[in-house]
């Protein structure tokens, strides 16, 4: 089942997960520290090239972090 609301915390775990922090993410994905941490705050809603950046970046597949 789809799940946005909640997409910021699963992309935080996987984050940490991954021993990464924000600034090492916003690096490999070219999207900035504030907008990731708004992002891992659920306060937005990636768009799918944002969401595909991240995901490739923290190695993990899409449909996984939207489950």
């Amino acid at each position: 089942m789809l799940d946005i609301h909640h997409l910021g915390d699963r992309i935080r775990e996987n984050r940490k997960k991954k021993m990464m922090t924000i600034k090492t993410l916003s690096e490999y994905t070219g999207l900035s520290v504030g907008y990731l941490s708004t992002l891992e705050q659920n306060k937005t809603t990636p768009t799918i090239d944002h969401l595909a950046r991240v995901c490739e970046a923290l190695e993990i597949r899409i449909v996984d972090i939207l489950e």
